[in-house]
């Protein structure tokens, strides 16, 4: 480079693409490369870019500026090894210029100081690690490539697309429908108020947003099906026995977590089908319990939840043979507890064999719900006497015999899907007439 009085300006060194005609005279000079070396000064280059048409900037040496550097036209670095240290300033790029620019440099901090990037046409690529902070204020769509190590990325381009391959410690986006790619090479993400319409391609490894962020992949799992609970546990406010619960459909369920009451959620291991989890004897009562799915991202499900009953409510009321002038059958009767009539849904009471086989089963209609009781009872009628079946408007009634049950098992559904069971094997009364 030289300077007003047409000396070579100490520190730079110019290279250049030239053509010739036959007889070696040179007739065009085109794309020049300015390496700067001990003494170079990058803001003695900066006016000059134009005039010369120069490509590339390159260091051959650590050099310093004390004042904000700005560039006007693309234009590639190689900082090498080497630093520019513009600490307390920034190396600005603005422009319109079409093209593409691309910074080098295998140094731990490239730029020490700020990079801020202006050029609303450019597909910008950054392999430099910078010390501060790197803004991307415009560039051509889709086309910031981010691969400094550890660098702190700002976003204020709408619209924008940046791809990121490498390590970030912090990435602020303080613009609309910016899309970021390789976000799980982030450790730090803010969303800013007002900067609608963003999209992740991963969930970083803290995100900070005031607006509504699109993570792809990030849609949570569907919710486990049919979680049910009977206590076991004779003593009152104690519970033990086994939560079921069938598999969520989600694919990629990595594990569920079944939570009693307020205490610490216990990891269940990942399967398909019905899966269960044990409760402990003695376990202190609790009113619900909670099964969670949770996927390979840790994106958590709705949770089942379960409305506990204790068994030392004893729910079963009367399980016995009805031989009178109304009919001659059995008679299942129970109370709902602490649940809320208007709560559930649906109300199956089963007769079964000593075998397990269900010989029948009655259901409630939805009018059942509108009495203000809590107690109920259902007839298995064998012969029908002043009782008419078909009046009944409460229930539907299963096809039935005469054989002798061996228990009777009230299903109780809530509005949520909550199953809790109550268990009779107590039969009493005299043998059918």
């Amino acid at each position: 480079m030289f300077g007003s009085n047409g000396e070579p300006v100490d520190g730079t060194n110019i290279g250049f693409n030239y053509e010739t005609d036959g007889d070696r005279t040179i007739t065009s000079i085109s794309d020049f490369a300015i390496t700067l070396s001990e003494n170079g000064q990058l803001s003695n280059v900066q006016s000059k870019l134009g005039a010369y048409n120069i490509q590339q900037i390159s260091l051959a040496n650590d050099i310093s500026e004390s004042t904000t550097v700005i560039f006007g036209q693309l234009v590639d670095f190689d900082f090498d090894e080497y630093t520019l240290d513009i600490s307390g300033n920034a190396l600005e790029v603005n422009t319109d210029e079409e093209g593409t620019m691309t910074l080098d440099g295998s140094a731990d901090t490239s730029i020490d100081g700020d990079l801020t990037v202006d050029a609303e046409n450019a597909t910008v690529n950054n392999n430099v690690n910078v010390s501060e902070d790197v803004t991307v204020t415009d560039v051509a769509n889709g086309t910031w490539n981010e691969n400094g190590n550890g660098n702190t990325l700002t976003v204020n381009d709408a619209s924008a697309t940046v791809n990121i391959t490498n390590a970030v410690s912090s990435l602020t986006v303080g613009a609309q429908d910016v899309t970021v790619t390789g976000v799980d090479n982030v450790e730090s993400a803010t969303v800013q108020s007002g900067a609608t319409g963003v999209t992740f391609d991963a969930q970083p490894d803290s995100l900070t947003a005031e607006e509504d962020v699109d993570v792809e992949g990030d849609e949570a799992p569907e919710a486990v099906t049919n979680a049910a609970f009977t206590d076991t546990d004779e003593n009152a406010e104690e519970i033990a026995g086994n939560v079921t619960f069938t598999s969520s459909n989600s694919n990629d369920v990595d594990h569920y977590l079944v939570k009693v009451g307020d205490g610490e959620a216990t990891t269940v291991q990942a399967g398909s089908g019905e899966l269960e989890y044990s409760i402990s004897q003695d376990t202190n009562y609790a009113s619900d319990i909670t099964v969670i799915a949770v996927d390979d991202a840790g994106n958590e499900s709705e949770a089942a939840k379960i409305d506990v009953v204790d068994s030392a409510d004893n729910l079963a009321e009367n399980f016995n043979t009805n031989n009178a002038e109304d009919y001659t059958g059995y008679s299942v009767g129970w109370n709902i507890g602490s649940l809320a009539l208007d709560s559930l849904s649906k109300m199956e009471v089963s007769l079964y064999d000593s075998e397990g086989n269900v010989l029948a089963t009655n259901t409630s209609t939805d009018k059942i719900f509108n009495l203000d009781q809590d107690k109920f009872s259902t007839p298995f009628v064998v012969t029908a006497g002043t009782y008419n079946p078909d009046n009944d408007s409460y229930w539907t009634f299963g096809e039935y015999n005469d054989e002798v049950p061996a228990k009777a098992v009230i299903t109780l559904t809530d509005k949520d899907g909550t199953v809790y069971e109550i268990e009779n094997t107590n039969l009493t009364g005299d043998a059918l007439k």
